[in-house]
């Protein structure tokens, strides 16, 4: 979600997370899959549209170390589509990485 007052915020999910048995009484594994299954962030964001780049910058995140960083993100615009996307430099599993955000009507 980018709001036009610069602020910015990203829930990614991983859909084949597994369901809870007990919502009112989670297991650790459960608590453990969630975590692991889940990452966002929210903050400022600026647009660099010189370089072709969104930067977002976190002011909470599920991953305390994102506080306060630079995320720089590359970026083109396909009609309602955002699509962040560039090579991955540190995680040598992934070679490359993409997201396509679409603006609804």
């Amino acid at each position: 979600m980018y709001q036009s007052n610069g602020y910015m915020c990203a829930d990614l999910v991983n859909p084949d997370r597994p369901k809870w048995a007990d919502p009112e009484h989670l297991s650790n594994d459960e608590k453990g899959a969630a975590a692991d299954g889940t990452f966002a962030y929210c903050g400022r964001y600026e647009i660099d549209v010189k370089q072709s780049q969104i930067i977002h910058l976190p002011e909470v995140a599920t991953n305390p170390g994102y506080v306060g960083s630079r995320q720089v993100r590359p970026y083109r615009l396909e009609g309602n589509r955002l699509i962040l996307s560039d090579v991955e430099k540190n995680d040598p599993a992934v070679a490359r990485w993409k997201i396509v955000w679409e603006k609804l009507p």
